[in-house]
């Protein structure tokens, strides 16, 4: 006697539950993709101009105008002619900044930022104008201040900062004007710890001192490393330099540097 043998049923299940995962990965990701590209090509920048002027100027205490702003949800934003100008204060111009990221690097817990640039900025400040109207300062905390946690990693290949001015007026007696700064650095943050290094320069660092001006090219190159928990700083290297007059490089440790603020630095 031939019996019949009827195939499992089983491994034909197996098989269409694992390409229903796989289509609905697939549809996931296309739709991601579609939601990105429709808020590149269909993005409101007018309108979200418009309402974070408002919310800037309110913020800051001032007006603040944005002639264009681009967004793309997958890759940055960009925001060209930003100023800001407040009573009793010089405006705030900018021309062009730029947020570069990637969102791939989130799938394990880091946030990639590919580049920050801020492109001649000029920027003036009148530190005795700013302290009157300064509201007053917050009781001290009761507990011992802690740092943030971070819930994801953040990776910063570039943050630049392209031929601006800064001018800060820091009393009636003394004015301090760089003129051409340029910032070159890149770091990482965690949970655990903090890295930055990089490199400013300043083609013409100006002081005036109760009447007196004194003008030198700066140069600072710095390197530096955060245990967060711990509150310990590792500076590898602060390096000041102002050819042909000085050049000045410290390293050292700064150990809780929240409250005991332990220091052995060496020049």
């Amino acid at each position: 006697l031939q019996h019949d043998r009827h195939p499992s049923p089983k491994p034909q299940r197996s098989r269409k539950v694992l390409q229903w995962f796989v289509w609905l990965g697939v549809g996931l990701l296309a739709l991601l993709l579609c939601a990105g590209l429709l808020l590149t090509y269909w993005f409101p920048s007018d309108m979200v101009r418009q309402e974070l002027e408002i919310r800037l100027s309110e913020l800051l205490q001032g007006t603040v105008r944005i002639h264009s702003l681009s967004f793309n949800l997958l890759t940055g934003l960009q925001v060209s002619q930003l100023e800001l100008i407040k009573p009793s204060q010089p405006p705030f111009t900018l021309e062009h900044l730029t947020l570069d990221y990637s969102l791939m690097g989130l799938l394990k817990g880091t946030f990639t930022i590919n580049e920050i640039s801020i492109d001649h900025a000029n920027v003036s400040l009148n530190l005795p104008e700013l302290m009157k109207t300064a509201q007053e300062p917050p009781p001290p905390p009761s507990e011992p201040p802690t740092l943030p946690t971070l819930p994801v990693s953040i990776n910063l290949e570039t943050f630049k900062i392209i031929e601006s001015d800064i001018q800060v007026m820091v009393s009636p007696d003394l004015a301090v004007h760089l003129t051409r700064l340029n910032l070159q650095s890149s770091g990482g943050f965690s949970s655990d710890d903090a890295h930055l290094d990089g490199t400013l320069r300043v083609e013409q660092l100006a002081v005036a001192l109760q009447g007196k001006d004194i003008q030198l090219p700066l140069v600072v190159k710095f390197d530096t490393t955060i245990h967060l928990p711990s509150q310990h700083l590792d500076l590898k290297q602060l390096t000041i330099e102002s050819n042909p007059a000085f050049r000045l490089t410290l390293s050292g440790t700064i150990n809780e540097f929240l409250t005991q603020k332990a220091i052995n630095l060496s020049l």
